[in-house]
This record gives C-alpha cells, sequence and structure tokens, in this order.
C-alpha cells in the first residue's frame, strides 16, 4: 500500500471520529511542505473552525500508520451568489 492509499484510509477513519465534533469543518489530504515547497509526503489535515484545537480536543492521535495528522483552523463557508 503507498502513501496515498494509506492516506486515504486514515482519512477515512479519522472523519468517522471527528465528523459530529462540534469543532470540525472539513477534512483533507494534502502533501507537507518543508521550507515552502511540497513534497510527496502526505498528510491528513483535520479543519477546525477554533483556535487552539488539539488533537485531544478532537479524540484523534497525531498520527496513524505512518500518516501524520494535522489540525488547521479553517472555518469553510458556504458562497452567496
Amino acid at each position: 500500500m503507498n502513501n496515498s492509499e494509506k492516506a486515504n484510509q486514515v482519512l477515512e477513519e479519522i472523519k468517522s471520529k471527528v465528523e459530529k465534533n462540534e469543532f470540525f469543518s472539513g477534512i483533507e489530504i494534502t502533501s507537507i511542505n518543508k521550507k515552502e515547497v511540497g513534497t510527496e509526503d502526505v498528510c491528513v489535515r483535520v479543519l477546525v473552525n477554533k483556535k487552539d484545537v488539539t488533537h485531544a480536543d478532537m479524540g484523534i492521535p497525531k498520527e496513524k500508520d505512518g500518516i501524520p495528522i494535522e489540525i488547521v483552523n479553517r472555518t469553510i463557508e458556504a458562497q452567496s451568489q
């Protein structure tokens, strides 16, 4: 199983744990940047709607099966037309 496949599996597992959390606003897989340059390494990024939310607040680990899990404050809002 390659990193992309592992990341997809981790994303599904983490999503099922966090999707009903009050701070949850989204989830994505993204490449890891090192010195502002993208790499082939990937992580699962959990998007939350409040600053300073921790992995413990979300009930998730910082890493699963070698895939890092980041928490990022980003509120997703519907665009008005």
